[in-house]
């Protein structure tokens, strides 16, 4: 919808299931990660994540200010924990999923919203180019089987679309908590 603005009143809407996804966020950081700067990158971000899939999800909209508030926490965050990496590292991550998108977009003939591009650039700037990637696959994965689940229970029809920007909000949260197992994995069949 063209005609959407974020409003202090659209946030205030969405209070309930934001404050009880974070606290319950808050709660797996912790067992996972007890108090430390990967606790605090996650529930910053986390906060994001929740509150961009939740609006997703119910207008099937992302708007650029959150992005850009999201993009520049996930900046500041690059430059204080990778400063040691090359600019070049975190561009990197910052574009290398948003360009998969941008191709989806340009050969699904808009298929794919030009949020969900934004999006990923913005989470690319908090993660590694490794993490980003890790990511898109898991929205894939999560945004093809709930796309199979809505056919086949009827609830949505080909024509129909169906929002991406909760999926990698989701995945984004899964790759925080566990991202790390998985690469470390990744890496050891190499």
């Amino acid at each position: 919808e063209k005609n959407m603005r974020l409003t202090w009143n659209l946030l205030w809407q969405q209070q309930k299931i934001f404050l009880l996804g974070w606290l319950l966020w808050g709660g797996v950081l912790y067992q996972r990660y007890d108090v430390s700067y990967q606790m605090g990158r996650g529930f910053a971000l986390g906060g994001f994540l929740i509150l961009i899939g939740v609006i997703d999800w119910r207008y099937g909209y992302i708007f650029d200010r959150m992005l850009l508030a999201m993009a520049v926490g996930g900046a500041g965050y690059s430059v204080v924990v990778f400063h040691k990496l090359a600019w070049q590292e975190i561009l990197l991550s910052a574009s290398l999923g948003s360009i998969i998108l941008l191709a989806l977009r340009y050969f699904s003939r808009g298929g794919m919203g030009a949020g969900d591009i934004k999006f990923m650039a913005a989470l690319g700037l908090w993660f590694t180019w490794e993490e980003s990637l890790l990511t898109l696959l898991l929205a894939f994965w999560a945004g093809s089987l709930a796309a199979v689940y809505f056919l086949c229970s009827r609830k949505k029809t080909l024509k129909d679309s169906i929002p991406f920007g909760p999926f990698l909000a989701g995945s984004a949260m899964a790759v925080l908590w566990g991202g790390d197992v998985i690469i470390q994995w990744y890496r050891s069949l190499l």
